[in-house]
């Protein structure tokens, strides 16, 4: 069976068969709220019952349960997926996190669709992925995807040089953000944004990173994966995962925070 869709503070799915990742809310001990996610989450916000909610739609999730929390914002995204006897399942779509560096206000949840339906269209796969904001040639903004492919398949070309499979990945990747997110693809569209770009890393660099924080007393569950990474030292250290100059090849001396 699936893992359950919850955090710390109240479950959000619950599987009740084999469907992949998402499951009914438990609807016998919590009160569910929900606020689309395009939308801010304020006090005065509007906001749903399950009943309400429509597949394929992303929300903002607001809990009430009998363990004491009112009205309390989870911080996650969840989505309405295919619904069992007349309720909708929920997955999990990201944390309530967006970059705007150019209006585009992109969602995590947006890359996490874009990613994945690039690497379909391309035929590959990736252990971890992120992604951050630098300036592209013409001195706009472009994101950036750092990928630690793990699918086995040729460099074709180095693994960050911008070789033809990272340049085609990139464009099918800058396509499909235009496509999940209105708001990135006016902005392409206006020119705020440069087109996104492709680097590469080892298929364990992410994971090379997870064991320095947890070697230096981060708690596991607290060494999160984030699709925006805005510490430097951190990009530099998932890009450098398999270069013969990183200097502590165990991974663990020297953390940041």
């Amino acid at each position: 069976m699936p893992a359950p869709v919850a955090a710390s503070e109240g479950p959000l799915g619950v599987p009740v068969d084999r469907h992949p990742t998402a499951g009914p809310p438990a609807l016998g001990s919590v009160l569910y709220e929900f606020i689309d996610a395009d939308e801010e989450i304020r006090t005065d916000s509007a906001t749903l019952t399950v009943s309400d909610l429509k597949p394929g739609r992303d929300y903002h999730a607001i809990i009430t349960h009998v363990g004491g929390l009112y009205r309390y914002a989870l911080g996650d995204v969840v989505r309405a997926m295919d619904p069992v006897a007349g309720v909708v399942r929920l997955g999990y779509a990201g944390r309530n996190q967006h970059s705007d560096a150019a209006g585009e206000a992109l969602r995590e949840s947006q890359v996490i669709d874009a990613l994945s339906a690039a690497l379909k269209r391309a035929g590959r796969t990736v252990a971890n992925a992120t992604s951050r904001v630098r300036s592209g040639p013409a001195g706009l903004p472009r994101y950036t995807f750092l990928l630690a492919l793990d699918d086995g398949a040729p460099d074709d070309g180095g693994r960050d040089d911008g070789g033809p499979a990272d340049d085609r990945l990139a464009a099918t990747l800058d396509t499909e953000l235009c496509r999940v997110s209105p708001r990135y693809r006016r902005a392409r569209a206006e020119r705020r944004l440069d087109p996104s770009t492709v680097e590469r890393t080892a298929p364990d660099a992410f994971y090379r990173e997870w064991t320095r924080r947890v070697a230096a007393g981060t708690r596991q569950t607290q060494v999160k994966d984030r699709v925006f990474t805005n510490d430097e030292a951190v990009w530099q250290r998932l890009r450098a995962a398999d270069r013969a100059e990183l200097a502590d090849p165990a991974g663990l001396a020297t953390v940041d925070g």
